[in-house]
């Protein structure tokens, strides 16, 4: 029995599908009243080959949409038998939305027009001068939660020739050497950072570089540069500076997050003025009246 119900469900999918797909990708103009063929019935609603097929990304594979055909249907289906059962078991005030339906709308409207004044009026440009005020006057949000790290490295296949006349030109440091060692770790299939400003959570870079520490503060302050053996890589390692949890993040490190901070208060301050001037005018031409 169970046998015959999987193989009848499965075999509905399966023209489902077939029906959806073809719909999906066109069998021909359709009027403006066409709502095509019907896919599926709940008690007295009806869904349409036009409304599957408007739901569908025409961006995706056959297959992927017949999945999502499939999908879609099926949540369609749910969602009518749930709409059924509310209407049938709550009663009429637990029915009526419309109150909450009228905040939701006037929230949207309201939101729409905020992002419309700041979109027009918002001044998106802020100099190096307003961060590094905002920064020396709130130092005190700036606690770094993690380790951070400026470094240098390179990642080289453990098959390379020749890697300890490469670690000590990577020791001596100078621009040719490092431009050598990058030529070749581009060459070999390796990998490199070499952006000397950047700081970098140190967590991250642990996922990067095979470092084995239990310690991440101990390690830092006793180590500069690192090699490192593993059986496919080798790695080079130099940390040029580092700050430990719970101290003061630098500023370069905290710079975009504090743009976005400057921008925030100037899109409040924008919003909250707007909102006022408009209150201003609709009280001096009497259009609020309190009784």
């Amino acid at each position: 029995m169970l046998s015959k119900t999987f193989s009848s469900n499965r075999a509905y999918w399966l023209m489902a599908l077939v029906f959806v797909v073809w719909n999906c990708k066109g069998n021909g103009e359709e009027g403006a009243d066409d709502k095509g063929k019907i896919v599926a019935t709940v008690y007295d609603k009806t869904l349409y080959s036009s409304q599957v097929r408007a739901a569908m990304n025409t961006n995706v594979s056959q297959l992927d949409s017949a999945f999502s055909a499939k999908e879609f249907i099926h949540s369609w289906i749910k969602q009518q038998v749930l709409i059924h059962a509310a209407e049938e078991k709550l009663t009429d005030d637990e029915k009526d939305k419309s109150s909450e339906l009228e905040q939701y709308l006037n929230d949207l409207l309201i939101y729409e027009l905020q992002q419309k004044i700041v979109l027009q009026r918002l001044d998106t440009n802020i100099s190096d001068i307003e961060v590094n005020k905002y920064y020396d006057d709130n130092q005190s949000n700036f606690e770094l939660k993690e380790n951070i790290v400026r470094l240098i490295f390179f990642k080289l296949p453990a098959t390379l020739p020749k890697t300890d006349k490469l670690w000590a030109k990577f020791q001596k440091g100078g621009q040719e050497d490092l431009e050598e060692i990058t030529y070749t770790a581009v060459e070999s299939g390796g990998n490199f950072f070499r952006d000397e400003d950047i700081w970098l959570s140190f967590d991250d870079i642990l996922k990067e570089i095979p470092i084995n520490t239990y310690n991440q503060e101990n390690f830092l302050n006793n180590n500069q540069l690192i090699r490192i053996n593993d059986k496919n890589f080798i790695y080079f390692v130099k940390i040029l500076d580092f700050k430990i949890k719970n101290s003061i993040s630098p500023l370069e490190f905290e710079r975009e997050k504090i743009r976005n901070m400057i921008l925030n208060k100037r899109r409040v301050s924008l919003i909250n003025m707007y909102e006022e001037q408009l209150l201003k005018e609709a009280h001096q031409q009497e259009k609020v009246k309190l009784f």
